[in-house]
Formats: C-alpha cells, structure tokens, sequence
C-alpha cells in the first residue's frame, strides 16, 4: 500500500466537511475524486498534503504516519 486514508474528519467552523473518509491507494494506481462544490475535495487533498490537520482518522504513507510530521518532511517524501 502507498497512501491510505483511514476514517478522515474534518471541520471548518460551523460545518462538518469530511465524515469518516477512508481510501487506498496503490502505487501507480490514479485515483478521482468527484463531487460538487463544497464536498471536501480540496479539503481531503490538502490533509493528505498537511496543509490542513483533521478533527481524527489517520493518514499513512508506505509505514509513515503522514499526521506525525511536519510540512516540511511530507514534502521530502
């Protein structure tokens, strides 16, 4: 497994975004995610990017625990 996300919430104030979001990404697998406006699509990128820290779940990367690093050792990955 390359990345997984792993029951993912996410709030801004006074809306929840992202409610229990899990996925799997395989290496060299392209994945699309979909949905109106305001569904979470950015938000869910920018939490697998660390730009934005989630209410909980976790995001993994190979064994690495994406959520335990800073931006600044995300990007070396």
């Amino acid at each position: 497994m390359r990345v997984s996300v792993e029951d993912l919430y996410f709030s801004y104030p006074g809306k929840d975004v992202l409610q229990g979001v899990s996925l799997k990404l395989e290496e060299q697998e392209i994945l699309c995610v979909v949905g109106p406006n305001g569904s979470g699509k950015s938000t869910l990128v920018k939490c697998i990017e660390g730009l934005q820290s989630p209410k909980s779940g976790r995001i993994m990367f190979d064994d690495t625990d994406l959520l335990s690093l800073s931006r600044i050792d995300i990007a070396r990955l």
